[in-house]
């Protein structure tokens, strides 16, 4: 009975926080994956987030959900899915457990196309999380049917 408590009990406990971190380090367990999580801030108002005039005003929220610090570069980007150009950039680092906002502000180069926005951070050797929404040019037929953010005419 001893033996198959040990064995049940075992895996249980090589989970809890300070013991896996100490197998972590002995290199007995595989390190756990760094995960950071990106949101819009305003994703509940996202239409209000560019003008008509094709001016985008919003915050990237970055929640870091591993206990180790996180180091980034981040970039937006805006255009045509084919032929996005960068708009703002820079370097981001996230302690464990910590979220930062990142405010954005740049113009849409052409209202008259439909332009994709991505927020996208990457390290190496990680994952490179990235966000995105589209703007549609006001008026199109696409933008009459889904509705959501838009510019132009």
């Amino acid at each position: 009975m001893v033996m198959v408590a040990g064995v049940v009990a075992a895996p249980s406990l090589a989970q809890a926080d300070p013991v896996r971190s100490g197998l972590e380090q002995a290199g007995l367990l595989p390190r756990r994956a760094a995960f950071t999580e990106l949101s819009i801030k305003q994703y509940d108002v996202l239409f209000q987030t560019v003008t008509f005039e094709g001016d985008v005003h919003f915050d990237v929220l970055a929640t870091n959900n591993s206990t180790r610090t996180q180091h980034y570069t981040w970039s937006a980007t805006v255009g045509p899915q084919q032929a996005a150009i960068r708009v703002d950039g820079g370097r981001l680092t996230l302690a464990g457990a910590v979220t930062k906002e990142i405010p954005l502000h740049f113009a849409i180069p052409d209202c008259l196309v439909r332009n994709k926005i991505t927020f996208r951070l990457a390290a190496k050797g990680q994952r490179s999380p990235e966000i995105h929404y589209w703007v549609l040019p006001r008026g199109s037929a696409a933008w009459k049917i889904s509705g959501g953010p838009s510019c132009g005419a």
